[in-house]
């Protein structure tokens, strides 16, 4: 079945963490039908009025042939209907996108400041593909979607007392899913509106992936700010782009150094597999971008092919250096390493102004090793394979530096995997992944968010397919009419309401109930069926018209047990004294008086 495509677009309107959320839940995409679940949720008391405008660009059709564009808003448990009929619409057809006339919503909040909206609409059916979206207030938001990803991951940054950053990168570490490609190339990072640039920096197959991505924002201190993580789509190929994500980037593609990165100060260094290599008799080469000194940090993948040779590199002036690359003053701006022909690390650091410092720090190794150089205003530190070795507070540099790497020695060689340099705070914002969510063929309700499911044909519908655990509610109904409409508005432990309209369910079903509660099926009339969850279901089979529902949750209550009489023996009886006396005496005085009859008798009968 071919379906809408969302295009994903970096455009200058963000979401901050102050303003409102928008959210879209695919509802149908066939070849001409689309529809979409859209919920405003942390709207302001002002907000309650807010102008929506749908619109539609970047498509592979004529934007005129949208049709049948209808808005609905749910209101007072209905969705009433805000129909923008064909006839009637204004089309603002420019450069290949169309709006469509403004929809007022003019209803009180429900739920806590969220407003639900339906959108349907109808496009050509030849494979037709585009970016669908609502301007709210002038401010455009649409889906990132694609039927293809099945699963994502809610994403949740929260700031520290270095404050809110924009397009600021952190490194994820994302642990293998089982839906997720073996490579983790099917991985996309996103807000609400956008999708976001990442580089993987490295992985182990099926068990974690190292993945740098640049967040449009961050929040304050003590707030929090959400975004997704998508996966669960196998035929997706990797999107990966470092020079997207960093503010400088080079992983050496291709077979020649790419001089629009880079100056050669000396020598001819050699690319191959991705390794930039510099070697023989003196090469140097430095980055044509210089950075600021401040609130910086410089990542490297750097191996050395021997410990008897001079091999430097970090950030430095281009023009206080010697021909042969060396650091020629002390009054160089300077952070950098050198990998010493003794077999010792050493970390120089100068301001330009100050004495020169350098310290020696440890013996290293031809391994292939990870440093980086983090410089703000009153610190700046190296570290080996993400362990802090040195930080320096005094002498730290203020100009603008570029990029440094030189092989000072013959015969030797400094190899140069990658390099990027990214923005760097004291105290970064932290994250933390929330659960799976299951976007395909699955509805999710709970008491806060307001979900629909539409019958499109005359059958059955199944609505939440054991979303998360076993005790989730699944409802199962079908249709006797085309396009009936079931939404779940709350869900609770004493009852449950819902909404039908356009078309009549013959029948309801609910599974993973409790047997010891009875569901009373109900609306404004009264009771409509009752039944106790048997087999942990209940079925009700009423024709239900459109109208507003309610389940009602109670116990059971249980039967009042039988008595079975006992045999009893002699033994078992017990009497009182007054039993006792109230029998004895008249059986005597009875025994008496027929012994005196039966004496007499037997005297005058003889």
């Amino acid at each position: 079945m071919k379906r809408l495509l969302i295009i994903f677009l970096l455009i200058p309107s963000l979401v901050s963490a102050a303003d409102f959320n928008v959210s879209w839940t695919p509802i149908k995409e066939d070849i001409v039908n689309k529809e979409y679940l859209i919920t405003i949720q942390n709207l302001k008391d002002e907000m309650r009025t807010v102008d929506i405008k749908s619109f539609f660009e970047d498509t592979n059709f004529d934007t005129s042939q949208v049709h049948d564009v209808q808005l609905m808003e749910y209101e007072s448990k209905k969705f009433e209907s805000k129909v923008l009929k064909e006839s009637k619409i204004q089309k603002e057809v420019s450069h290949g996108k169309i709006t469509f006339p403004s929809v007022k919503s003019i209803g009180k909040k429900n739920n806590k400041g969220t407003k639900t909206f339906i959108l349907k609409f109808k496009t050509p059916p030849d494979g037709s593909y585009g970016k669908v979206g609502l301007k709210i207030n002038g401010k455009e938001y649409h889906p990132y979607w694609n039927s293809t990803w099945s699963n994502r991951k809610k994403i949740t940054l929260t700031g520290n007392t270095s404050g809110s950053q924009t397009d600021y990168q952190l490194l994820l570490n994302v642990t293998y899913e089982p839906e997720m490609n073996s490579d983790f190339s099917d991985i996309r990072f996103c807000n609400e509106t956008d999708q976001l640039s990442a580089w993987l920096e490295s992985k182990v197959n099926e068990s974690y992936a190292l993945i740098w991505v640049k967040f449009i924002h961050t929040p304050d201190n003590g707030e929090t700010e959400d975004y997704w993580m998508y996966y669960g789509n196998s035929g997706a190929s990797a999107y990966w782009d470092g020079n997207a994500t960093f503010e400088f980037f080079d992983d050496f593609e291709g077979s020649s150094l790419d001089t629009d990165k880079w100056d050669i100060n000396m020598g001819s260094p050699n690319i191959s597999g991705s390794v930039c290599t510099l070697s023989g008799e003196i090469e140097a080469i430095w980055s044509k971008n210089n950075f600021s000194s401040l609130n910086i940090a410089m990542r490297t993948s750097v191996q050395v092919g021997e410990t008897n040779k001079r091999h430097e590199f970090g950030l430095t002036d281009s023009t206080k250096t010697t021909s042969d690359g060396k650091i020629a003053s002390s009054d160089a701006n300077v952070f950098g390493l050198q990998l010493y022909n003794n077999g010792y690390l050493y970390s120089d650091i100068n301001d330009g102004v100050s004495t020169y410092t350098q310290t020696q720090e440890y013996t290293y190794n031809t391994d292939y090793h990870i440093y980086d150089l983090t410089l703000l205003s009153n610190s700046a530190k190296f570290y080996d394979n993400n362990i802090e070795k040195r930080e320096y507070t005094n002498n730290i540099p203020t100009d603008v530096i570029p990029i440094w790497y030189n092989m000072r020695d013959s015969t030797g060689s400094l190899n140069i995997d990658w390099v990027f340099i990214r923005k760097y705070i004291s105290l970064e914002p932290t994250y933390t992944f929330g659960d799976t969510g299951y976007y395909v063929d699955s509805i999710y309700f709970n008491s806060s968010n307001l979900y629909y499911n539409l019958i499109d044909y005359k059958g059955d519908i199944a609505l939440n397919h054991t979303y998360s655990s076993a005790d989730d509610l699944e409802w199962t109904a079908q249709a006797v009419d085309d396009d009936t409409g079931l939404v779940v508005t709350s869900m609770g432990s004493s009852e449950i309401d819902f909404t039908t309209y356009e078309g009549i369910l013959n029948w309801l079903q609910l599974v993973n109930l409790d047997n010891s509660k009875i569901y009373t099926l109900q609306n404004s009339s009264g009771d409509i069926e009752e039944h106790q969850a048997s087999g942990n279901a209940v079925n009700f089979t009423t024709d239900l018209s459109p109208d507003n529902y309610e389940i009602e949750i109670t116990d059971a209550v249980p039967p009042t047990p039988t008595l079975e009489p006992s045999p009893t023996t002699l033994h078992d009886i017990k009497l009182s004294d007054a039993d006792i006396k109230s029998f004895y005496y008249p059986f005597m005085y009875i025994l008496f008086i027929v012994i005196i009859i039966g004496g007499f008798m037997h005297v005058f009968g003889n």
